[in-house]
Parts: structure tokens; sequence; C-alpha cells
């Protein structure tokens, strides 16, 4: 993809880092400057200096397997991918954290008691699940 021709300057865009262990990291950037020669300058993150890619959104000067890219992705699509990521991890997390209290020798109304605070963990878990 050029991206050069489809970027104008002022434009959102994410960039993404793989990193040796999986998925990769989107970051948010702005679109500095195109040259004329089709060299693209992104400010991401919180950085003060914009980084340099070349037209098909590679950046330029760092190994290909190192090399942060502009997300081909249009931005708005990323985000939304990004959102439904995040909420699936909050329900997953949700999930692993209910634990079953250990009694010993309970009585039946220690055990009701458990059953009603798990099954409030477990709707909780429950809305956050659909809402992925």
């Amino acid at each position: 993809m050029n991206f050069s021709k489809t970027l104008k300057v002022n434009d959102q865009v994410f960039v993404s880092q793989y990193y040796s262990w999986g998925s990769p990291i989107y970051i948010k950037g702005v679109v500095q400057k195109l040259t004329p020669s089709g060299m693209i300058d992104v400010l991401i993150g919180y950085a003060t200096e914009p980084t340099r890619f070349n037209s098909e959104g590679r950046e330029r000067g760092v190994s290909a397997s190192l090399a942060a890219r502009i997300d081909n992705l249009p931005f708005s699509e990323r985000e939304t991918a990004i959102a439904k990521e995040e909420r699936g991890k909050a329900a997953n997390a949700a999930l692993q954290a209910i634990k079953v209290e250990n009694f010993c020798n309970p009585d039946a109304e220690t055990l009701r008691a458990e059953t009603t605070r798990l099954q409030i963990l477990l709707d909780k878990t429950k809305k956050l699940i659909e809402a992925i």
C-alpha cells in the first residue's frame, strides 16, 4: 500500500510495533509531513520528534523485523478493534478473578451465601462478555 498517496498532513494513524512475544502494540500518531520523495513523518504517542516512514509505511533506518509500521486499517476501524480487544481482556480478567472460598465443614447457609456471591460475580462477568 502506498501511504504517501492516501495520507494527508494531520491525519491520525495507528503505528504498529511487533515484539518477539506476540501481537503488535498499536500507538496513535499524527502525520506531520509528507515529503516530495514519498517519505512520511509521523509524531507517535508522546514523542517530541516525528518518526520517518517510507511510502509503504515502514519505519526508515531500522531493520525490517524491528521496524514500526503504519497500520493499513483505517484509523476508526483499528480504534474499534482495539476497544473490542480491551473489552475481551477485561472480561477474561474478571472471570479469572473469581475464586471459590474453601470452607471447612460449611453449613447450608454459608454455602448459599457463597453461591450468591459467586452468582453476582458471574453476572458482572457475563455483562462484560456481552459488551464484547
